[in-house]
């Protein structure tokens, strides 16, 4: 567990002012930097990460769960676009959902019905193959009729193992081209929008903008319950409680920072466009197309990356396993 000592307040815009009558200005900052700057006492802010959203679904129809995380998420991007719409100097959010058209129209069973609602709520569907032209600038292996391979390699493996899930190295393969070519943030359709506020960007925080960031280290809704409720690290700081802190809070944060040396799951990471780590996962995965995504999370962290440096600034805000995990659904 990591120690913490009494840091001054830094100047920074997560700083806010709210003033109640007869009181004195009290400093309303978000959750995260106030637990964050406690532990670490500092904020660096590198890179900035694009406002893209990209999730992965294709073959059968979503979970009711998957498709209301996507809703949910998308009406959070939807209210605020609408709010910065006079500031046309900001970045407006947007979020993608990319498919393969190839395998729905085999084994659609409902789907396109959720895609048209996608669509209509402002989800950007898109098809995995309009990502290879890009990749091609980076890598020779995305040539001309990778994804009929990829997805003739996964025939060939379910007819040998009927059990196999022979979508799920399709979605580690979309998720690392999509973030290699557009940056932005890669999440499963499980995670859900949470209490997330996104009125300010995502941002790398190692001077070189290769760090990327990654999410709570949970595989079921069970663990990330347990996560929270987790009595190892004692009583929350009381400097902490007047910036809406939790214990639950509290106790996610601090179990980030033990048990791994590094991130180990790819449900959820973010980064900036052409970052050289996730170049290199991509052109792992176009190498193999029955390459694990969990293995390539090698490439994007060392054991030498910190957490301060790895862990979202969203760590309290989203949902981050829903009844989908429990599912085993939530690519």
């Amino acid at each position: 567990m990591y120690q913490y000592e009494q840091k001054s307040r830094p100047t920074g815009k997560s700083r806010r002012l709210e003033v109640h009558a007869g009181q004195e200005p009290v400093i309303q900052r978000h959750k995260f930097d106030a637990v964050y700057d406690l532990v670490w006492g500092r904020r660096a802010h590198s890179s900035d990460i694009p406002k893209i959203i990209h999730r992965f679904w294709a073959g059968g129809a979503m979970s009711r769960q998957s498709f209301e995380n996507i809703m949910g998420m998308q009406e959070r991007i939807n209210a605020q676009n609408q709010s910065d719409r006079r500031k046309l100097w900001k970045e407006k959010w947007k979020q993608i959902l990319w498919t393969v058209r190839d395998i729905n129209q085999l084994r659609a069973d409902g789907l396109e019905g959720q895609l048209e609602r996608l669509r209509a709520s402002g989800v950007r569907v898109m098809d995995a193959g309009e990502l290879l032209p890009g990749m091609t600038k980076i890598t020779d292996m995305a040539g001309p009729g990778y994804m009929a391979r990829v997805a003739g390699s996964m025939e060939d493996l379910h007819k040998e193992h009927p059990e196999f899930i022979d979508l799920k190295f399709l979605s580690d393969t979309v998720r690392l081209m999509a973030v290699s070519l557009y940056g932005g943030i890669y999440m499963d359709t499980d995670i859900g929008a949470g209490s997330v506020d996104l009125s300010e960007p995502l941002y790398h925080r190692d001077s070189d903008g290769t760090i990327p960031l990654a999410g709570v280290q949970v595989q079921s809704s069970q663990a990330y319950e347990r996560q929270k409720r987790d009595g190892r690290f004692g009583p929350m700081p009381p400097e902490l409680a007047r910036s809406g802190i939790t214990q639950e809070d509290w106790n996610l944060f601090q179990s980030t920072l033990i048990g791994f040396k590094k991130p180990v799951f790819n449900y959820f990471f973010a980064s900036r466009p052409q970052n050289p780590r996730i170049v290199a996962a991509a052109c792992r995965m176009l190498a193999d197309p029955l390459e694990s995504g969990m293995n390539v999370m090698d490439t994007l962290f060392t054991d030498d990356d910190r957490p301060e440096e790895w862990m979202v600034q969203w760590l309290l805000d989203l949902q981050w396993a829903t009844s989908a995990s429990d599912m085993q659904e939530g690519t």
